[in-house]
């Protein structure tokens, strides 16, 4: 299903932190056996993992702020920012937003920027983490939104636990890798690359091809948080990896999906929007394209990103409905 999102309702979600940049203040414990930075061990899948071992995650004042709809605990992976989680309950007076620990290899976490061992580790943090809401907020309908990189964490969170989420909202999401930049002989390269030279810059994002506000493209450049460098090699080599794993899992896909994508999107092609819808088994999939609208739409001019949040919030709003309409009957 494709149509065009042209509605111009206003709602704001909480601000998002930066990307890539310095170091957390605080230190984890080296004995912790999922400290960041590790490798999973061969053949152990991130469910295998016993969560009550798993990093603490730090609940953030700044992120607190009233999302609707109402009974709907919801997890963004945004781009290369920190994650968060938002929950709203029914019975309750303030509702809460919880921003977990940065992402691998970006924001505040340890190690050095846009170094990770194995991309799955992205998807074990992300499943700890929901593991962790769903002690806290039991019985809530879970749904996982991922902008960028995100939507590709968020399609492998999403096929490692399919029964936990009602629902995936995908922002421009990384499906298949650029034509332009995975030639064959890039690839190639690439890959001797990752065996002599592993921390080998490549070269950065321009920012302006985020988004035509000019504003956050301002906020995006002068953030202390953003990694401004080049992308390593290495790094590369697990969004490769990645890719790959995400043609595996996109066959087996049923849950209900919703995804934005700006047609002239220069970070992640729009081709990867449209294989994911033509792939997926999901009967309940629908794919918002927004013309001329760039690669961040919730970071977009503000007819673009009211249009975008309002879009998610209704389609959350009517799954969550329909889902107690079931029960009841």
């Amino acid at each position: 299903m494709h149509s065009r999102a042209q509605d111009e309702s206003r709602f704001v979600l909480p601000p998002l932190a930066g990307a890539a940049g310095h170091r957390r203040a605080r230190s984890e414990p080296a004995s912790d056996p999922l400290a960041r930075g590790s490798k999973l061990s061969p053949g152990r899948s991130a469910s295998q993992i016993d969560v009550s071992k798993s990093p603490r995650w730090v609940a953030r004042p700044e992120c607190q702020r009233k999302v609707p709809p109402e009974g709907v605990l919801s997890m963004s992976l945004i781009r290369t920012f920190p994650t968060w989680s938002m929950q709203t309950g029914s019975t309750s007076s303030a509702d809460t937003g919880n921003q977990r620990e940065p992402q691998v290899g970006h924001g505040q976490s340890e190690g050095e920027r846009m170094v990770v061992s194995d991309f799955h580790i992205f998807i074990r943090d992300s499943l700890q983490h929901i593991e962790l809401m769903k002690k806290e907020h039991p019985g809530l309908p879970i749904f996982i939104l991922g902008h960028s990189m995100g939507g590709a964490i968020s399609i492998l969170t999403a096929s490692e636990r399919p029964n936990d989420f009602s629902g995936m909202v995908l922002i421009s999401p990384l499906v298949v890798a650029s034509p332009e930049a995975a030639t064959p002989i890039k690839v190639f390269a690439a890959k001797v690359l990752n065996f002599v030279l592993p921390n080998l810059s490549l070269g950065s994002i321009d920012p302006n091809v985020v988004s035509r506000n000019k504003k956050e493209v301002e906020s995006y450049t002068s953030d202390p948080l953003v990694h401004h460098g080049g992308m390593k090699v290495s790094f590369v080599i697990q969004l490769m990896n990645a890719i790959a794993r995400i043609e595996r899992a996109l066959p087996k896909l049923t849950l209900p999906i919703l995804v934005l994508h700006g047609s002239p999107d220069k970070l992640c092609d729009i081709k990867g929007s449209y294989l994911l819808m033509d792939t997926v088994l999901s009967q309940d999939k629908t794919l918002k394209v927004y013309d001329e609208a760039y690669h961040a739409l919730h970071k977009e001019l503000p007819e673009v990103s009211t249009a975008v949040f309002k879009e998610i919030l209704t389609w959350i709003g009517q799954k969550v409905a329909a889902a107690e309409e079931s029960s009841h009957t």
